[in-house]
């Protein structure tokens, strides 16, 4: 058996994942916002996605907003390499999606970006629109109407996807042996219909109203999402993400129970026996769905973050992890901003250790915010080396 003390960090994350956790807790954090506000002045937009790779040979690391000058040379990996942490990534390129009889167009207009899709039952519209901060709000969603949900149906049946095994490989390879991919698939028909087709309050509205209506299109989605999850199944990618961001006032826990858990069963009976770690995205309030989780067949949440950010706490969590079930659990992203002290923050860490009962990695919740301290990371860092 290997000495748990010359494992690689990726190694000793699937140790962890697995039941065979030693030593310290290990400590994922992920601080591409923060990074990104650094190389990109405010208002501006910002190339990347939260928790996405940069690679070494980007451009984009010889831009300098603020960087400190300690690190200004360093690109974002380097922070990875030079502190020692495990570094966590969502590898959304793994896939693309190709329209099939139909078009996808992206525009912008100042800072709007508006995203048409016409198909031949008729053409729908999104609009983000872009904060001071460079990210993204949705501002219109492409569903105004129940016949709008056809039309995004029509789309999603007629889109071929195509997985690019080789930029699988490059983030492997760039990751060394200090980071874990995982492959985002998406969401799921409801968390696609509340996020991105109807948007809450109308969706909500909707499912009241019309109940067949938007039952008929979660059940048209589902072949489609399924059929991703096969695709992510053929990859050599660990762990596979369903990115529905849910949380007790976006799918509230009757719908979650209802629309998702048995989406969840499904994906989980796909990806389990191709040897995978199923993973989904919450960070929000999560007490009402915290009961709910045990039944999904998921193995790792993401993105867990306890109060004062959340409406639940350290132990709360630590309750709800039980069977193949495991967690990122993160210290707040406002204790980084200048209000909480160190031993504060250290404290905060120590208590999910002490909770952790070896399902736990620990992180900043959900991600270090631009406005964070870099070097409160650095110190939790060197707590969990210690």
């Amino acid at each position: 058996m290997s000495d748990p003390a010359f494992l690689s960090l990726r190694e000793r994350f699937f140790r962890w994942l697995d039941g065979r956790h030693a030593g310290r807790i290990l400590f994922f954090p992920d601080i591409t916002d923060w990074y990104k506000a650094r190389r990109t002045p405010p208002g501006e937009p910002q190339p990347y996605e939260p928790g996405q790779i940069i690679y070494d040979d980007d451009p984009f690391h010889r831009q300098n907003h603020d960087m400190p000058a300690p690190y200004r040379d360093w690109t974002l990996l380097d922070f990875y390499r030079n502190f020692g942490w495990g570094c966590p990534i969502h590898l959304y390129e793994w896939r693309d999606n190709l329209p099939d009889g139909y078009r996808r167009t992206v525009q912008r207009d100042g800072r709007l970006e508006i995203t048409e899709i016409a198909t031949p039952p008729g053409t729908v519209r999104q609009i983000r629109t872009q904060a001071a901060d460079g990210s993204y709000c949705i501002t219109e969603h492409f569903a105004k109407s129940i016949q709008d949900l056809d039309i995004l149906l029509w789309a999603a049946r007629h889109t071929v996807l195509q997985i690019q095994p080789g930029r699988i490989r490059k983030a492997l390879a760039a990751l060394g042996d200090f980071g874990v991919i995982d492959i985002p698939v998406g969401r799921s028909p409801f968390g696609t219909f509340i996020h991105d087709a109807m948007g809450l309050f109308n969706g909500l509205y909707a499912l009241h109203d019309e109940p067949r209506a938007v039952e008929r299109f979660l059940d048209g989605l589902r072949e489609p999402f399924l059929e991703t999850i096969r695709a992510a199944a053929e990859t050599e990618a660990r762990v596979v993400i369903i990115s529905d961001h849910a949380d007790d006032y976006l799918i509230p826990p009757p719908l979650y129970a209802k629309y998702c858990v048995p989406v969840y069963q499904e994906a989980c009976a796909i990806l389990h026996p191709a040897g995978q770690i199923v993973s989904t995205h919450v960070d929000g309030n999560l007490r009402g769905l915290l009961p709910l989780f045990q039944r999904t067949g998921i193995d790792l949440l993401d993105g867990c973050t306890p109060a004062p950010m959340s409406n639940y706490d350290v132990r709360e969590l630590s309750q709800a992890l039980a069977g193949r079930l495991f967690a990122y659990c993160g210290i707040p992203s406002a204790l980084f901003m200048g209000n909480w002290s160190e031993s504060e923050i250290l404290g905060f860490a120590e208590r999910i250790e002490q909770e952790s009962r070896g399902r736990m990695i620990l992180n900043v919740g959900d991600i270090l915010s631009p406005e964070g301290q870099i070097e409160a990371v650095i110190r939790v860092g060197e707590w969990a080396r210690e």
